[in-house]
């Protein structure tokens, strides 16, 4: 967490994994607690499999009246939440050693179909030497075997967070919100 006593969260994944919704559901828990958020949205040149991010700042004072820039500044990313294992590399240069991060081990398909057959870095194992102590799991198969299909990934990935308490919220408040997002 920032000096400012803000929480610096990006969300990176492609256009339909839901990272503008799980974004969504993080503004919404903060409003509900009280507490100040801002942040933007940023979608590549695709709806779908085109670089997808938000960046989230969330002031964790309620009595606060501090102002404060929607940007996280250079090297303060607090939360990575990767949807995607690239795009969670994409962003290695925002983050430092401090970094909490959970990812997705699922790789989309036609993302990495764009190189072609050229031998690749295995993402994963990129993953573990840059972030350190990373959460990686395939939260999207988890969510086809809980919910038979892949849209409950983000939801899922929330809860990790919230259980590692790597975010202000309680698993009650991600519950109370879910049938409003």
């Amino acid at each position: 967490m920032s000096d400012e006593g803000i929480l610096n969260i990006i969300i990176a994944g492609t256009g339909g994994q839901g990272v503008l919704t799980l974004s969504n559901m993080l503004r919404k828990l903060a409003m509900n607690k009280g507490l100040k958020c801002e942040g933007a949205t940023f979608k590549g040149g695709a709806q779908r499999m085109g670089s997808v991010y938000a960046e989230l700042r969330i002031l964790l004072d309620p009595q606060s009246k501090a102002y404060f820039s929607s940007q996280i500044p250079n090297y303060s990313v607090d939360v990575l939440i990767g949807m995607e294992p690239w795009e969670a590399l994409r962003f290695a240069n925002r983050c430092n050693t401090d970094t909490l991060s959970i990812i997705n081990s699922e790789e989309e398909k036609l993302y990495v179909e764009r190189y072609g057959k050229t031998a690749m870095i295995d993402p994963i194992q990129t993953l573990i030497k840059v972030y350190n102590s990373p959460t990686i799991k395939n939260y999207s198969q988890l969510s086809k075997e809980l919910k038979g299909s892949s849209k409950f990934t983000n939801y899922l990935m929330l809860q990790e967070a919230i259980q590692k308490e790597y975010v202000p919220f309680s698993m009650e408040e991600l519950i109370a919100i879910k049938t409003e997002i």
